[in-house]
């Protein structure tokens, strides 16, 4: 039960369910009336953190080196195929679909510099922020 706490609700759009991805279905998993924060990660670094997430065994794994050959295998070709579908699915369908306000936060911003950005998202949320400094 919600006690109005609850400032973000975490999703992967439609990107983890089993359907064709024709525009319809994808359209149907968006809620356009809830306002979005949409946080977007550079492809190529989100691809490949995802095929550790799914691949690679171990506590460790998001630390974990890819062997140069698996870059090479069709395995990871048709992965990477998959993934950056699913990647631009996610981030177009907010984008063109989301009627509430949007808030577009990229990861490697935030990383960068968390205060700022978080102070910002913050803002977006209608968070009131007291922020002490140690």
């Amino acid at each position: 039960m919600d006690k109005g706490r609850t400032l973000l609700h975490k999703t992967h759009g439609a990107t983890l369910e089993p359907f064709t991805h024709d525009l319809l279905s994808r359209y149907l998993e968006v809620d356009p009336n809830l306002p979005t924060v949409l946080l977007i990660r550079d492809p190529a670094r989100a691809v490949l953190s995802y095929y550790k997430l799914v691949k690679l065994i171990g506590g460790d794994r998001h630390r974990a080196e890819i062997p140069e050959s698996k870059f090479r295998s069709e395995e990871f070709r048709d992965f990477v195929t998959d993934v950056t579908l699913l990647w631009e699915e996610l981030a177009m369908d907010r984008l063109l679909w989301t009627t509430k306000p949007l808030y577009v936060l990229h990861y490697e911003d935030l990383t960068a510099n968390p205060m700022h950005h978080l102070r910002l998202l913050l803002d977006f949320l209608r968070c009131v922020c007291v922020c002490v400094c140690v």
